[in-house]
């Protein structure tokens, strides 16, 4: 079985590292290529679980390729025509073409050359290969409605716990948490974190036994708290991004239209325009 997870002094030396490509602008050209998938899932009408396949594609590629020598731009395009595919929602190379062709300004929609159908057809065979065509991917989705059964709350409560993690979700794939993390381990920490904004104390939970000392031992085992909490803070960490990352991609259409409401690191409403970022705030709304 294929091990695709690597601890944070791999993810610091991959092949753009190699390339003299810093850490930092890795992580931007990520969350470039990571908008794009989300923006044109959405387009292409895609479901969440496909799109999310899609970004672990594009993450794991570049577990292997540098970003000198594989554009994001070319490369998500292929990752969510390749994931379309997998999950049995496939769609046209040439609608998801223009749906790229859309989104990108003329400079960056160059890298797919002359041909582009060809580009990305000639980019899927490099991508299979680079997966190993080892193709199926867990998601956290899958588990938060499972794992939050044991909570012990109104389920109004639950039910608004379990969004705001499914929005958090969203917005790991803008990270490198799943190339970190088991998607279980990723639910577990999002569901924490929610549970913690919604201010649902979890003190007791369905299920417990002697044996367990948190919610999440009936689940996962040997997880520390900190574990947790540094999951959460690298999806919190997206929203105190500088202004200027956070506009770098301004020919593509905000995810929501033109700006989202945030909370920003000292817990105060913002308004900011906001690339990528899915984050809406259930867990501060008052129901």
């Amino acid at each position: 079985m294929l091990n695709w997870y690597y601890d944070k002094t791999e993810l610091r030396n991959t092949p753009s590292a190699s390339n003299d490509i810093t850490y930092e602008t890795e992580l931007e050209y990520r969350r470039e290529g990571i908008c794009l998938i989300m923006d044109g899932g959405k387009k292409l009408k895609l479901g969440s679980n496909t799109i999310a396949t899609s970004a672990i594609y594009f993450h794991r590629f570049y577990m292997f390729h540098s970003f000198v020598n594989f554009s994001q731009y070319t490369i998500s395009c292929t990752c969510l025509f390749l994931a379309s595919k997998i999950d049995e929602t496939p769609r046209r190379l040439k609608d998801v073409i223009n749906i790229y062709h859309g989104m990108l300004n003329t400079t960056q929609y160059m890298k797919f050359g002359s041909d582009p159908e060809q580009k990305v057809i000639t980019l899927e065979s490099i991508l299979l290969e680079t997966l190993q065509f080892d193709f199926d991917v867990d998601h956290p989705y899958d588990f938060l409605p499972q794992f939050s059964q044991c909570f012990i709350a109104p389920q109004e409560e639950i039910d608004a716990v379990v969004k705001a993690a499914q929005d958090f979700t969203d917005d790991s794939l803008y990270t490198t948490i799943a190339l970190q993390w088991e998607p279980e381990i990723v639910a577990v920490a999002l569901l924490h974190l929610s549970a913690q904004l919604r201010e649902l104390d979890v003190a007791d939970w369905n299920g417990r036994s002697a044996q367990h000392e948190n919610w999440w031992d009936l689940f996962v085992e040997d997880i520390m708290v900190e574990l947790l909490d540094d999951i959460a803070h690298q999806v919190l960490d997206l929203y105190s991004l500088p202004i200027s990352e956070r506009l770098h991609l301004s020919n593509v259409p905000f995810s929501n239209g033109s700006h989202l409401e945030k909370l920003d690191t000292t817990g105060n409403d913002t308004t900011s325009y906001c690339y990528p970022y899915t984050l809406r705030l259930s867990f501060a709304s008052s129901d």
